[in-house]
């Protein structure tokens, strides 16, 4: 379950690279307040799971919510920490997005290569062709204003769409969602190698 969180969580450091890079490239983090829920094909269970993540622009924080009730995380983009929440334990792992913010499943800034457009969720996308931190070939359909509503791979085993969004709500977003709660234990997770 993890790996679909960090997958996710990648995708959307991504950002962080490519928001203000040239029209050539699309922005890859939301540019207003957004609540998505993402289905996703387990390939090692045959299941279908779903994940939640919520973008607040004005504090610039991402919240993912795993498919594993109770497990969730916090990204802050403008001290760029992490926190993730184990609800069931009352505990918090505190971290730093290591330098560059080269994450598992992390969009790379080689290329972006335009391949049309679609509609996902019931929102309008374009489809661009990059490459993930192991070069393997993906498709992310993103909105303009920088909304992941598919990914897929290309000539890679396992299901080909990864994970796609089933429902967008655009609108302010409950500051409190972006907190880790009150009361709960924070240990820091052992450093990564690159972090700061």
């Amino acid at each position: 379950m993890r790996r679909f969180l960090l997958l996710a969580l990648g995708l959307a450091w991504a950002g962080v690279q490519h928001q203000a890079h040239a029209q050539d490239r699309p922005a890859t983090i939301p540019t207003r307040d957004v609540d998505v829920t993402y289905r996703m094909a387990d390939p090692t269970s045959n299941r279908t799971l779903e994940q939640r993540m919520r973008w607040q622009g004005t504090s610039q924080r991402l919240r993912v919510d795993s498919p594993s009730p109770g497990l969730w995380m916090l990204v802050d983009y403008r001290t760029r920490r992490l926190a993730m929440v184990v609800d069931p334990e009352r505990r918090v792992l505190d971290t730093e997005a290591p330098a560059g913010a080269v994450m598992p499943g992390q969009l790379t800034a080689a290329s972006f290569a335009r391949r049309g457009q679609d509609t996902v969720a019931g929102q309008p996308c374009t489809e661009w062709e990059t490459r993930d931190t192991t070069s393997v070939a993906r498709v992310v359909c993103l909105t303009t204003d920088g909304v992941l509503l598919r990914l897929r791979r290309i000539g890679a085993d396992g299901p080909p769409v990864m994970m796609e969004a089933v429902r967008v709500l655009y609108g302010p977003q409950d500051p409190a969602a972006f907190v880790a709660p009150a009361g709960y234990a924070h240990a820091a997770a052992p450093a990564s190698p690159g972090s700061r």
